[in-house]
Parts: C-alpha cells; sequence; structure tokens
C-alpha cells in the first residue's frame, strides 16, 4: 500500500522571521510587549527534534493576512490488510512534530501524542483518507495534508462443483458454491451464459440446460468487509438430445393413382416437425411435417426423413418404405352352360367385375388353351365325359393385376348307339314307308339323343329322345316316298353312331304295265 502525500505553498523550508538570532533579539527587545501587551498571536511552539526544550514563538509581522504552515502526514506501512495497525506520522514541512494536530480517518478523529504520532486499526478492506488537520489562529492558517490508504481485503478462491459435467441438453446440474480455505459453503450466485443464479443459503443452485455446447460457470461471492473472493470457474459440456422420428401414411396399403400423405412427428411429444424427405433419391420438403405422394405404377418408395438439428437436439432419420399396388379387376368367366354332353360346345365370355367390361384373354383347359377374342369370347367343345375345370387368367398390367376366375364344366356320360333299323326295301312311290330304329344310351348318365333320319343324303327330320344310363327307345321316321322311282339310301343317326340301308321306290303304273306285259 501507498500514502500519497499532499503539500501546499512552495516552500525549502526556510523562513528569516522563523531565524533563532533574530528571534533571540526580538525577544529580549520586544517579548514583553509583544506577550502581554499587544496580544498578537504567537507562532507555534517549535521543537527542534533534540528534546532540548522549546523555543520562543516569532510574531509574524507580515501585513497580507495569516502566515500558512503546511502539516506532513505519513505512514509507517504501506501493507495493510483488515485487522492491521498502521502508524501515522504529523509533522510541519521543516520536520517538527505537529503534536496538537489531530488525525481524521473514515469519519473518526485521532488525537496525536507527544511526538507527533497516533495509530489506526483498520477492521475492514477498502480505501481510506487520512487527513491531518490543526485548527488555525487569526495569525497563522494550517493547511491540512491527505493520504490514501488501501486496506487490501483477504483474497479467498472460490471453488464451484458441478454434480454432473457432462449433461444432455434439458437435464439440470446443480451446482454447489465453497471457500477454497475452508471448504466452507457460501451463499452467493452462479454466472452461465450471461445469466445469474442466486444459491441458497448452503451455496447451491439448480440450472437446467436447454441447449448444447461448452458452458462455463462461474461462482461469485459479494465482497465482506474484511475478504474479497476470486471467482470460481468450471466448465459443463451439454449434448444435444436425441430425438427419434416417426412416418406414418394415411392409407396403408396405396393403389396405383392413390394420394398418400405423409406425415413426420417427433416421437417424445408426437409434434409435426419440418423435415427434409428422401422419396428414392429425390429430395422433397415436408413442410409442418406433411408430404403427398402418389405413383402412376405399381411400385415401392424406399423413404428417409430427418429433421435439422438444432441448438440443443439432433434428430434421428427414420426409413420407411411406401408400396404402392396395382388394382384389382377380378376376372368373371361366364360359360352359356356349365353341364353338357360329349361334342356339345359351351360359349364363354369373359369380363374384368370392376367395370363389367369384357376382356380378352386365357383359357385354360386340361392340357389345352383357348384364346378369348377382344370381344372376350370363344365356344369350346368338350369330348371326354367327366368334369372339366376351366380357368381364365390374365398378364398384369403396370396399374392392374387381374385375379384370375375358374368355371367347372360337367360332362355326361352318355353314349347313344342305333341298335337297329326296320324299313321296307321297296315301296310304291307315294305310298307310305316308315322306318323305325332303336337308339339304345350305353354311358351311365341321363341324357337327351337327337336322332336325325337322313334320306339320299339330306335330313329329313329330327327327334329328342330322353334317355336314362343304360336305357333304350324306338323311334318312327316316314320314308319320302313322293320322288323318283330309284334306289335310295336312307339312314338314322346319333350324335354317336348311325344306322343306314337302302330303299327302293318303285313306280306303281310302270309296275302295272310290266305285270300286263
Amino acid at each position: 500500500m501507498t500514502g500519497r502525500r499532499t503539500l501546499g505553498a512552495d516552500s525549502d523550508g526556510y523562513d528569516p522571521r522563523r531565524d533563532l538570532t533574530l528571534i533571540a533579539i526580538a525577544v529580549l527587545v520586544f517579548g514583553t510587549l509583544t506577550v502581554g501587551v499587544l496580544g498578537f498571536g504567537a507562532t507555534p511552539v517549535l521543537d527542534d527534534g533534540d528534546d532540548d526544550g522549546t523555543v520562543f514563538p516569532v510574531q509574524d509581522w507580515r501585513d497580507d493576512g495569516p502566515e500558512e504552515v503546511q502539516l506532513v502526514v505519513e505512514a509507517n506501512r504501506s501493507e495493510i490488510t483488515p485487522g492491521d495497525t498502521a502508524e501515522f506520522t504529523v509533522s510541519y514541512e521543516n520536520g517538527t512534530a505537529a503534536t496538537d494536530a489531530t488525525v481524521q480517518v473514515d469519519g473518526t478523529e485521532y488525537d496525536l501524542d507527544g511526538t507527533g504520532q497516533t495509530t489506526v486499526t483498520f477492521d475492514r478492506g477498502g480505501e481510506f483518507t487520512v487527513r491531518a488537520e490543526r485548527e488555525g489562529t487569526d495569525l497563522t492558517r494550517y493547511i491540512s495534508d491527505a493520504m490514501i490508504i488501501s486496506v487490501e481485503r483477504f483474497e479467498i478462491d472460490l471453488s464451484l462443483d458441478a454434480d454432473e459435467e457432462e449433461i444432455t441438453a434439458g437435464e439440470e446440474v446443480t451446482f454447489s458454491l465453497q471457500r477454497s480455505d475452508t471448504g466452507e459453503a457460501v451463499s452467493g450466485s452462479i454466472t452461465v451464459n450471461g445469466e445469474e443464479h442466486e444459491t441458497n443459503e448452503v451455496g447451491r443452485v439448480t440450472i437446467p440446460f436447454g441447449q448444447s455446447g461448452t458452458f462455463e460457470a462461474t461462482g461469485s461471492v459479494s465482497d465482506t468487509d474484511t475478504e474479497t473472493f476470486r471467482d470460481g470457474p468450471t466448465t459443463i459440456s451439454v449434448e444435444p438430445r436425441t430425438v427419434g422420428l416417426s412416418l406414418s401414411q394415411d392409407i396403408e396399403e396405396p393403389r396405383v393413382g392413390d394420394d398418400v400423405t405423409i406425415e413426420i412427428r417427433r416421437s417424445d411429444t408426437d409434434e409435426p416437425i419440418n423435415a427434409t424427405v428422401d422419396v428414392d433419391g429425390e429430395q422433397r420438403i415436408a413442410d409442418e411435417g406433411v408430404l403427398s405422394l402418389t405413383a402412376d405404377r405399381a411400385t415401392q418408395l424406399d423413404i428417409s426423413a430427418t429433421a435439422p438439428d438444432t441448438d440443443s437436439e439432433t434428430f434421428e432419420t427414420v426409413t420407411e418404405t411406401v408400396r404402392f399396388a396395382r388394382h384389382e379387376a377380378p376376372l368373371a368367366l361366364q360359360p352359356n352352360q356349365t353341364t353338357v354332353e360329349r361334342g356339345e360346345a359351351v360359349e364363354f365370355t369373359g369380363i374384368r367385375t370392376d367395370t363389367d367390361e369384357p376382356v380378352p384373354g386365357t383359357l385354360s383347359v386340361d392340357d389345352r388353351t383357348a384364346w378369348l377374342d377382344w370381344q372376350g369370347t370363344t365356344s369350346l367343345t368338350f369330348d371326354e365325359a367327366g368334369t372339366v375345370p376351366v380357368t381364365l387368367t390374365r398378364a398384369n398390367t403396370t396399374t392392374h393385376t387381374f385375379p384370375s376366375d375358374e368355371v367347372t364344366i360337367t360332362v355326361l356320360d352318355t353314349q347313344y348307339e342305333i341298335d337297329g333299323i326296320d324299313a321296307p326295301e321297296r315301296v310304291d312311290r307315294g305310298d307310305e314307308g316308315v322306318v323305325e330304329a332303336t337308339v339304345h344310351n350305353t354311358g351311365s348318365d341321363d341324357g337327351t339323343a337327337t336322332v336325325d333320319y337322313v334320306f339320299d343324303g339330306g335330313e329329313q327330320a329330327t327327334q329328342t329322345v330322353e334317355l336314362g344310363g343304360g336305357e333304350r327307345e324306338t323311334v318312327t321316321f316316314e320314308v319320302p316316298t313322293d320322288v323318283d322311282p330309284g334306289e335310295y339310301e336312307h339312314a338314322v343317326t346319333t350324335r354317336d353312331g348311325d344306322v343306314s340301308t337302302t330303299i327302293i321306290i318303285e313306280d306303281e303304273d310302270a309296275q302295272y304295265i310290266t305285270q300286263l306285259t
């Protein structure tokens, strides 16, 4: 610590009016008059510092006002801490002790001893003005002197402890503030990122960290009268909080052409979030977490979504696959009949059930393949008895799939044979001629036989006969005798067989003439 002396007028310490010789003469000549009669004020009693007694005061006869005498105050030490005592000496500028002066320190006045000294104890830190003063007289004015005494408080280091030094954004840290010298908890404040937090009475405070980064926390305590505290720092590392994302779609099984709304949300709060979405390599923006997808063909889209990191959070990438399926257009195979006899034809028509439109396709019949035309139709004949599955298929397109359809055609076990034919060998032209034939169903199923009578290569008549399995029935046909006389072949036919014979149509008149001849 240093003291500052403030001196008054420029002076080298000598004044002829204070010369001892002159003073002695003046005392001898005018002493009585000066002290007793005139009663003028005297100069201070001066001490030459050798303890040999006092000297006589000297009268100041100047006519320009009181004499100015400078006081000088000095301290015996420059380094002071609370509780220390300092000794102050006050003298005149010529070195004589100013015993009648006083010292003012922090509002307290201290008297000086016979050597011009006094002792002051400083019980707190700070800067103090030490001022030496003496009350003047009519003839003498004492110029005070002052010095600044700096009392340095005891410096105490602070220790700041944190229960966690590495945390995740959103978590809290509890700080404890102590004196480093004693380990005693002290109440103060913790400053983090420019924000001050007051501790409780035991030096603790819990502070949340909402952002990621590296933060320096500083503990501080207000100075006391005797102590000043050096801040205690510590470093907190805050990692961003990892937040998952969820991705959902409003249509679970979208079809080609559907508009699918994709939503990206935070997994922790389920709130929508602005996200960057990669759709099969194409970057898209999901504003407020919403993105619309569609496809013009059957496909699957690989999607990954993420959100930009913030000061406190980093977001995981979420992936999903959105599959756009073909529309289903089930096929329907419509035969005109499902139960037929051998050799009978079936007309097939194929349609789309979603639109009822005819559809070209492929028919699979046992080991055979048939095709529907552009009108969706075809005809098939079944020659073997039994049940025959017929399946309609069509190749998928980029937008539609065509589930197949199948029908079963039942082919009855019927066999129509002609057991025999009974017809005349000759018949007169114009006379009645009858042909009889027995039709035999040699199969196991009931059926309807179609029996035709053919005369001279031309079909003359047809009959249908319902026959159970193994049954027989006779059918009768009239022979056309109005034809020209001659020999003709005629037959009875069924699906499975025929019997033929010849018949002669005779001219009755010619026969009569022949007989006459």
